[in-house]
């Protein structure tokens, strides 16, 4: 009897150990993601245009960490909602939106969009002047580091270097709150329960010829 039992649970932990390692392998493949990053180069030649990225937290808390490249001045400012509803809305006073591109990305719930917007200088000019002196508008030395909390957005507008082409970035997203167990961890786990209970129904074997 005691054999059958030993037996029985060395069969369970061999079970967990390979669902264990199966549900690694998933997590992996379409499982929550923790961090992400996302590259892109927004086209500003031929006239006064300016490069907007912009991201929106939609089921997660994070951090974002941009560095632009081809910017001789970065501004950003953090909005509650779709952050590419309020560029859209600026056509309004003149800006036109070009070149726009969304990236959805469902694994780590984050939004993150870049377009070209084309406007009167001067009109963009006193926008971001306007911004800056009511608090709404940070100024950053081509890098935007800032935490988000569900719902919100941040959307960062970068002023080409003259006789720039495009204005490159790369984004990195952070989420915070969520950990998932390292593969080394897992496998370290997976192997312990898998040779307990190797030994275990080996156990139940002995006794059993006993």
């Amino acid at each position: 009897m005691a054999g059958g039992v030993l037996g029985f649970v060395g069969r369970v932990l061999v079970a967990m150990a390979v669902a264990l390692v199966a549900a690694g392998i998933v997590g992996d493949a379409v499982g929550a993601k923790t961090e992400a990053t996302y590259t892109g180069a927004i086209p500003v030649a031929g006239g006064p245009k300016v490069a907007a990225v912009m991201v929106w937290a939609l089921s997660t808390n994070g951090h974002v960490e941009a560095r632009f490249e081809g910017a001789q001045a970065v501004y950003y400012v953090k909005v509650k909602g779709d952050p590419m509803g309020l560029v859209s809305n600026a056509s309004r006073l003149g800006v036109r939106v070009e070149n726009s591109q969304v990236n959805h990305d469902f694994r780590t719930g984050v939004l993150v969009a870049h377009a070209t917007l084309s406007a009167n200088p001067l009109l963009v000019a006193g926008i971001i002047r306007e911004a800056l002196q009511r608090g709404n508008a940070i100024q950053a030395n081509g890098t935007v580091s800032v935490d988000l909390q569900t719902r919100e957005s941040v959307i960062a507008i970068a002023v080409p270097a003259p006789g720039a082409q495009a204005v490159s970035y790369t984004l990195t997203f952070t989420v915070e709150g969520y950990r998932r167990a390292p593969d080394t961890v897992i496998a370290l786990a997976s192997t312990s329960m898998a040779a307990a209970g190797v030994a275990l129904i080996a156990a139940s074997r002995r006794r059993g010829s006993t």
